[in-house]
């Protein structure tokens, strides 16, 4: 039916186009359409066809095969030309320094995981799998690795000094070395020592010879050492020369004098210090500066000291004594 419609526009405008007459182009009535014994029935729908246009055959030329729709060109998409950039040669030197790529850093242990035990599902799963894991680590270890290094070591570290330090100690003290003595007497009054020793070492320093003195001289004689000998001489003491110590004689040997404070062991003398280099400073060669200084740091150890100026009998020793005189402390 298209077709054929599309004939009759055809034919119409080349029909148009020659000049022809239009009324030799209007549509002929329908024909009546009778039944014809034995065609089928065409139905009623052949009514609705429109009625057919019929066109002489001889004023349609021959325009050949009808046009056909040209085909749909197919689609490329256009692709923009995108410059090829040809990257320049780096220039080859001798000298180029290679390339140093860092180490990878090493790869840190990964401490396992610790799976806590699950709690058995036959018993009870909250008092018995919590509290037994967790109390007896923890105590006991630390008790019996702390506490057991700890303090047997220092008990024993400090008595051992308390026990080699009183062997040859006399009157008390630790740092008095020496032997006790028999009670002197004598017939001579002023000549007796109920607590005669004889001290062959004080603080550290010896004493050449041993000097035969009672315990308050020879404690008065270990803390002179200790705070006013050794401190002006930088600790550089090692010997004493005693020249005198216990002596039942008169005072300064002149006859008819009372009796020295030496025959009460209470006084000593001394006229050199040793050093530990070796050398000797006398008091009749060498009262210098620091021997004045130890003689000073005396003053109130000793009750008296005598030395060079002060009687004219002391000008080549030094007289420390700690007899009580009734008047005071006599320092020269």
């Amino acid at each position: 039916m298209r077709l054929a419609q599309a004939a009759a526009v055809v034919l119409t405008t080349a029909g148009l186009a020659q000049g022809q007459d239009l009324a030799a182009f209007r549509p002929m009535p329908r024909p009546i359409l009778f039944p014809v014994a034995g065609a089928p029935d065409p139905g009623p729908d052949h009514l609705l066809l429109p009625h057919p246009i019929l066109f002489p055959v001889a004023a349609v030329p021959d325009s050949g095969p009808l046009p056909r729709p040209m085909p749909r060109p197919e689609f490329s998409p256009v692709v923009p030309e995108v410059p090829t950039v040809h990257p320049q040669p780096r220039p080859s030197s001798a000298a180029a320094a290679p390339v140093v790529r860092p180490n990878p850093p090493p790869a840190q242990p990964v401490a396992p995981a610790v799976t806590p035990p699950l709690p058995s599902t036959t018993t009870s799963p909250v008092a018995p799998p919590v509290t037994k894991p967790v109390t007896p680590p923890v105590s006991p270890p630390l008790t019996k690795t702390v506490t057991p290094p700890v303090t047997p070591p220092v008990t024993k570290a400090a008595q051992k000094p308390a026990k080699t330090s009183m062997q040859g100690a006399v009157c008390q003290r630790p740092e008095i070395k020496g032997k006790a003595l028999a009670p002197i007497q004598s017939r001579v009054k002023g000549c007796n020592v109920p607590d005669a020793v004889q001290v062959a070492q004080v603080a550290g320093v010896a004493l050449t010879p041993p000097a035969t003195i009672d315990c308050e001289e020879a404690t008065a004689l270990s803390d002179w050492v200790t705070r006013g000998l050794e401190p002006a001489f930088n600790g550089q003491i090692v010997a004493l020369d005693v020249v005198d110590s216990y002596a039942c004689r008169p005072r300064n040997n002149v006859p008819g004098n009372p009796v020295s404070v030496h025959g009460l062991g209470q006084a000593i003398d001394i006229a050199g210090f040793v050093t530990k280099s070796g050398r000797t400073y006398t008091v009749a060669q060498d009262y210098n500066a620091q021997i004045r200084a130890a003689q000073k740091a005396g003053c109130g150890v000793f009750h008296t000291i005598l030395g060079p100026g002060s009687d004219g009998y002391h000008e080549n020793h030094i007289h420390l004594d700690v007899a009580h005189h009734g008047g005071g402390n006599y320092c020269h």
